[in-house]
């Protein structure tokens, strides 16, 4: 088992940061949605997809 670990050290720390970023990047739009109610972010009226949007103001 160490020697695994001595090994694939490099891999799982890069393997590890990029599940890191992975979680934080869905945490914050997660976060983004519960807090405008919108995936994006902004608001409709300054939105250029506005008419196409599911969600309106």
């Amino acid at each position: 088992m160490l020697s695994f670990l001595q090994a694939n050290l490099p891999s799982l720390l890069v393997g590890a940061v990029v599940l890191a970023l992975l979680a934080l990047a869905i945490w914050s739009i997660i976060r983004t949605k519960k807090k405008t109610g919108s995936a994006c972010g902004c608001g409709c009226s300054k939105c250029p997809y506005s008419n196409d949007c599911e969600q309106k103001e």
